[in-house]
């Protein structure tokens, strides 16, 4: 009787405390596949991350700007990175300088300033770092470049049609542009070129809904339109996706693609609810600057472009670790919902649905451990730098184990 009794505390035992954990490691398979097309490393990874959804707990720990302090004044359009010891540099556009503060936001140094000099800015718009803490600016058609140290180095030509880029360790340019092709097509390509922009390799091509609606079309506004996303690494290769389809491409500096990231999820259409109240959103902006001046909202309809299906996705982020966050294109009826996040670790495999609060605006930079975004007073007239803590960033698992 006792050895009966035991056998079934046992039986017990085992199913309230092994089978659980065995159930969720189940759960937790990567239901993926790895193949490989032309010597290219393709995952295909499955609608579903491997772990969960999980919200980020954040806190807000340090703010840099003010109104009063000339060494933390920050008048215009901001860019901003940080470098693997949690210094920050933010690039601002009003006063033609980069602001360089350590990980307490202690100012450290100013680099540039306004003119047409070595080192000197007249529109730039755009900072971004590599693992050497070489800072990179790009400014109209040069990019500038800075040692760790602060100091002026040398100045690349790149195209005028780019945004964000990164220069190879050989010294070519990586990165995004804008063209026109006979007759009158426009594109969005990720190119390589040598420092007299001569085309080394034509990497990507992608037709420019956006510039096609503005130029051809003749349309007011284009709402939801996919986009060329393009993302430089702290290392030599930069990350790239078009967002009609859900892929992302690892490119190296000399313009090969080595991985391509792919997730099975079927394309969502814009409902007509969503696209009406786009055009009550857009309604609301033209009133509130021109009350004397409202377009009938039949004809402003006629000239708005609102894509069949909404992107995948609509930008793409890269943390220090090469772990990628492609930020979800939101719905304009989820006005409560906070940023949405696909994260793909450095091998490619998709691992969580990541939220953030909405109340964390503009999100620039995600790397430390922490989400670094930009606010503008409009009031004041200045902008702040502000970096949120990730609570929980310790819960993340970043590889499959």
């Amino acid at each position: 009787m006792k050895i009966l009794i035991r056998s079934l505390l046992f039986t017990i035992v085992f199913a309230l405390l092994v089978l659980p954990h065995t159930a969720s490691l189940q759960k937790a398979e990567w239901k993926r596949t790895i193949e490989y097309e032309k010597g290219i490393n393709v995952i295909k990874n499955p609608k579903k991350p491997l772990y969960a959804e999980i919200e980020f707990k954040v806190k807000e720990d340090l703010v840099i700007g003010s109104a009063d302090d000339e060494n933390s004044r920050f008048f215009e359009w901001l860019s901003l990175d940080v470098d693997e010891s949690g210094n920050i540099y933010v690039l601002d556009r009003g006063s033609h300088r980069i602001q360089k503060f350590d990980k307490e936001g202690r100012f450290m140094m100013t680099m540039g300033r306004m003119g047409q000099g070595p080192g000197e800015f007249s529109s730039p718009d755009h900072i971004t770092l590599d693992e050497e803490k070489n800072i990179y600016v790009k400014d109209g058609t040069k990019a500038h470049i800075f040692d760790k140290e602060g100091q002026f180095v040398r100045s690349f030509l790149i195209p005028l049609n780019s945004h964000n880029f990164k220069i190879t360790k050989e010294g070519r340019f990586l990165g995004e542009r804008l063209d026109i092709r006979p007759p009158d097509e426009l594109s969005e390509d990720v190119v390589l070129m040598n420092e007299n922009l001569t085309v080394l390799e034509e990497i990507a091509g992608y037709p420019s809904i956006r510039m096609d609606s503005m130029f051809n079309r003749k349309d007011r506004f284009a709402i939801l339109v996919p986009e060329l996303c393009f993302c430089p690494s702290i290392k030599d290769y930069a990350v790239y996706g078009f967002p009609s389809e859900y892929k992302l491409y690892e490119v190296d500096s000399s313009g090969r693609v080595t991985k391509i990231i792919e997730k099975d999820e079927p394309a969502e259409k814009v409902s007509g609810k969503e696209k009406t109240r786009i055009i009550d959103e857009l309604m609301d902006q033209i009133k509130s600057r021109s009350s004397s001046k409202q377009e009938p909202r039949e004809e402003l309809k006629k000239r708005v472009l609102i894509s069949k299906f909404r992107p995948f996705f609509d930008e793409i982020l890269l943390d220090e670790k090469g772990n990628i966050y492609a930020k979800k294109a939101g719905s304009y009826l989820d006005e409560d919902e906070g940023h949405e996040y696909d994260f793909f670790n450095s091998d490619g495999q998709y691992l969580y649905r990541i939220q953030i609060p909405k109340e964390i605006k503009n999100i620039k930079v995600i790397k430390k451990g922490c989400v670094f975004s930009t606010l503008y007073y409009r009031e004041a007239g200045y902008f702040q730098v502000k970096r949120y803590r990730i609570e929980n960033w310790s819960q993340l698992q970043e590889k499959i184990h």
